[in-house]
């Protein structure tokens, strides 16, 4: 649905569907083709070719194909699957820290290639329940560590602009020495300081 409103509003032209949910969504495949969106929106839901644990390299390999081709998109929709863990009992093909990985390597390409995302979480059906909360919270950890790692990034690259330039500065910009200044000059570099 959102998807296709955000196609309808011209807002966006191709949208991938990254459905790492453990059971295949074949129901967002048929609504696709009734409604004649398959040429716009992509389903790669991960349940379609994994099923075992013995296949989760497969599994992680395929996902960074996937991954590589996001900038081909202008969105991924991001079904994060809790259900796909080796323990649960509709499930079972990745361990806690190949989940883990999972995540890493999605928030990491979506990054990687400016492509916006969307994720939400689903599946799960580990009792107790805190085992399907844990992996929710490792998803969103992933996530976190890529969006605030570019934020540190982006803030101290502003903080860099954002500084007063000396007298001194300006000239050794501009190739001449400042006023009694003995330095060498020549281009400057700005400040990649990140203590925040």
């Amino acid at each position: 649905i959102a998807a296709q409103k955000l196609l309808t509003e011209g807002t966006v032209q191709r949208v991938l569907i990254l459905d790492c949910d453990m059971h295949y969504g074949d129901g967002t495949d048929g609504i696709l083709e009734r409604l004649g969106l398959a040429r716009s929106i992509t389903n790669a839901t991960f349940g379609r070719w994994f099923h075992q644990p013995s296949q989760a390299s497969a599994y992680l390999q395929r996902l960074r194909e996937v991954v590589a081709g996001f900038d081909a998109f202008d969105l991924v929709l991001y079904q994060a699957g809790a259900d796909v863990h080796v323990n649960d009992p509709l499930g079972g093909v990745l361990t806690t820290d190949q989940i883990i990985e999972r995540d890493q390597i999605v928030f990491e390409g979506a990054s990687a290639s400016d492509t916006p995302i969307a994720w939400n979480l689903a599946g799960g059906y580990q009792e107790p329940l805190r085992k399907v909360l844990d992996i929710h919270d490792n998803t969103m950890r992933a996530c976190a560590a890529v969006h605030f790692s570019e934020r540190q990034s982006w803030e101290a690259d502003k903080s860099a602009k954002a500084q007063p330039v000396s007298q001194d500065s300006a000239a050794a910009i501009n190739g001449r020495g400042g006023q009694g200044s003995d330095r060498q000059t020549g281009p400057m570099e700005p400040s990649r300081n990140m203590d925040m």
